[in-house]
């Protein structure tokens, strides 16, 4: 059989004798059929003329290598396993291994540009000027003989792959230029040492600011190798001292521009300088509310573009709320005085504060109760013990008793309630004030309603004196009860189950008494 697919294929044998008998056996992956698999590695792989190189290939395949044939680029062939050989024109080479295995399969891997090989290149280079001021530039131009590629080294930390860069330089001083040529990779460097000198001044300034004078600006000058400053506030007026004091008139955001001097060289630098001022304030949606209601602080956007951060004490032991716009909701009634706090892009903080700005309006409802635990029938009564907000009358009551009886007064006082059925009952209040403000209060499960039955027999009703009688206790109830006996002959007992023996004759009432 031909296979004329890459893979791993199972074969199954199936026999049948001359009695019609069949057997059979399958052999997983018994045969594969796998494309050759080619890496090759030169070494080197670039270098100077003349440059030797030995190739190496690792080969992935089910059959051994039959045959090997090698194309180094230029002509020359090979059938070596591992041919070694030395380039002595340049260039860039392509080769490509063509191999055969004992079963007949090839493969072949072309790998493009793998050897590079090169004239010995001589590295130089002229650059003008190399006499300058700070953020001047140098033209750099390459001179070298020979060459593909260029790796400048500034002498500052910079560098460049062109032919002939241009670099500007941010430092004094002076400075080595290093350049590194490649042909073919075959490699030549220079290095000109102190080549570029870079003369003063460079302008800096740092700006500090007073939070208590948020108009006041302090200027520093750190610039290097500077002799004259000369300073322009962006608001018109100017300065050439070096390190100037300047009050701002206005709020808003200045550039400030400082240029400095050296002999023949200047340089000027810039700083944009937010200067803040007024007064933080904010207002409310409403200053007078329900407890319980929502209501919206928000922060005066005058001087918006200059806050970072707003944060608000809104008091009542309530947490801290951050931004420029907050929700608030007060659970309880009182005066209460609201801290905004801003802080602007310089760091400085400031603050508003408006006491007692916000009444918050509404009573508190309370109750007490008695006779709430008992049997059926029980007679219970709730007192109202509500409390107005100081300012506002209470106006309505409304009373659920848990059975599904409401009752709504217009006057403080207590009701009464009769329970007939056993069970636990929620009671609650809810009261309104003068301004429709309420609080409700909910006391779960406060009554408590039992159905209890007394029930008894006795182990004798008819015995001798001194001989013990068994009382036992079959009552029923909702819950655990204690039991009380009488005997009828002034003895008592609180077991559940007594047992007891009468001393002398008679007729005797027993009674079972149970809570």
């Amino acid at each position: 059989h031909t296979y004329s697919q890459f893979g791993e294929y199972a074969v199954r044998l199936l026999v049948t004798n001359a009695n019609g008998c069949t057997d059979s056996l399958l052999m997983p992956k018994a045969v594969s059929i796998a494309k050759p698999e080619i890496r090759i590695q030169a070494t080197p792989d670039r270098g100077c003329l003349p440059l030797t190189v030995r190739f190496t290939p690792t080969i992935t395949t089910n059959d051994p290598v039959a045959s090997y044939l090698w194309d180094l680029g230029n002509g020359v062939t090979s059938t070596d396993a591992q041919p070694t050989y030395t380039y002595t024109q340049q260039g860039r080479y392509t080769v490509s291994l063509t191999i055969t295995t004992v079963s007949g399969c090839t493969e072949t891997l072309v790998m493009r540009d793998l050897v590079s090989a090169g004239k010995k290149p001589q590295a130089n280079f002229t650059a003008l000027p190399t006499t300058i001021c700070a953020f001047e530039s140098v033209s750099f131009t390459n001179t070298s003989v020979e060459g593909t590629g260029w790796t400048w080294d500034f002498g500052d930390g910079a560098s460049s792959g062109e032919e002939n860069p241009v670099h500007q330089y941010s430092d004094t001083g002076t400075f080595s230029v290093r350049l590194v040529v490649d042909n073919y990779g075959c490699r030549d460097t220079i290095t000109l040492t102190d080549l570029v000198k870079v003369k003063p001044p460079i302008a800096l300034f740092d700006v500090e600011i007073d939070c208590e004078d948020k108009l006041f600006r302090q200027f520093r000058d750190r610039s290097v190798g500077a002799t004259t400053w000369q300073w322009d506030f962006g608001d018109g007026t100017t300065s050439d001292q070096q390190h100037p004091t300047h009050r701002y008139t206005q709020t808003g955001t200045y550039t400030v521009q400082l240029t400095v001097t050296n002999d023949t060289c200047s340089n000027t630098t810039q700083q944009q300088v937010q200067v803040g001022g007024g007064v933080p304030d904010f207002s409310a949606s409403l200053t007078e509310v329900c407890k319980g209601a929502t209501l919206q602080l928000t922060a005066d956007s005058t001087n918006e573009a200059n806050i970072t951060s707003y944060t608000w004490e809104i008091g009542g032991g309530l947490p801290k709320r951050s931004g420029k716009s907050v929700s608030v909701s007060y659970p309880q009634a009182g005066l209460y005085t609201v801290i905004l706090i801003v802080r602007d892009r310089n760091g400085c903080l400031d603050s508003a504060v408006k006491r007692n700005y916000l009444r918050i309006n509404g009573p508190t409802a309370a109750l007490q109760a008695r006779d709430v635990s008992g049997c059926k029938g029980l007679e219970a009564s709730f007192t109202d013990a509500s409390r107005t907000d100081g300012t506002n009358s209470i106006r309505l009551w409304e009373w659920n008793l848990g059975d599904g009886t409401t009752l709504s007064e217009v006057a403080s006082g207590t009701v009464s309630h009769r329970y007939d059925q056993p069970g636990k009952y929620d009671v609650s209040l809810k009261v309104t004030d003068a301004l429709g403000c309420t609080d409700s209060l909910r006391m779960s499960q406060l009554v408590h309603i039992f159905d209890i039955k007394a029930l008894f027999s006795a182990s004798e009703l008819v015995s001798c004196p001194g001989a013990p009688i068994l009382f036992t206790n079959a009552s029923t109830a909702a819950t655990a009860y204690t039991s009380s006996w009488e005997f009828g002959n002034g003895k008592t007992s609180t077991d559940q189950d007594p047992s007891f023996a009468y001393d002398a004759d008679g007729l005797y009432a027993v009674t079972l008494t149970v809570t």
